[in-house]
């Protein structure tokens, strides 16, 4: 009985606060990642700024509906050391992470990123307009 009671407690909490993370979480079709040391040069700002704006410009619905998912995690802070480990991220990274499946598949966009965020931004934003596009289709 003590089972029950607590089950529908849970339901009706997360049914009158709005709380539909899980909900959330299963509709998400690609987490971005953008993974950062503490100290950031101009090239690292950059990648950020336009991951973002390509988001924001581009994918604004998806934003919105939790379809994607942006984030960008500290690596130098205690409380993101372990997805900074289980992504294999030591510094500035950039990943998208195809989670439609039911399982990650993780692509590492890091490369192109430093390759053209500050000098290039117009090139690395269509570059990754272009693989989210691939990823969510």
């Amino acid at each position: 009985m003590k089972t029950k009671n607590l089950f529908y407690l849970g339901f009706m909490l997360v049914f009158l606060t709005g709380d539909f993370s899980l909900a959330q979480e299963t509709k998400c079709k690609l987490k971005v990642i953008y993974f950062h040391a503490e100290n950031r040069c101009p090239t690292c700002l950059a990648i950020e700024k336009h991951a973002e704006e390509v988001l924001q410009e581009s994918y604004k619905t998806q934003l919105d509906n939790g379809e994607i998912t942006f984030k960008a995690v500290n690596v130098d802070e205690t409380a993101n050391r372990d997805i900074a480990k289980k992504y294999k991220v030591y510094g500035s990274a950039l990943m998208l992470i195809d989670v439609s499946s039911g399982k990650e598949k993780v692509v590492d966009f890091t490369d192109q990123a430093f390759s053209y965020a500050k000098n290039e931004p117009d090139k690395y934003k269509e570059l990754l307009k272009t693989k989210i596009k691939e990823l969510i289709k």
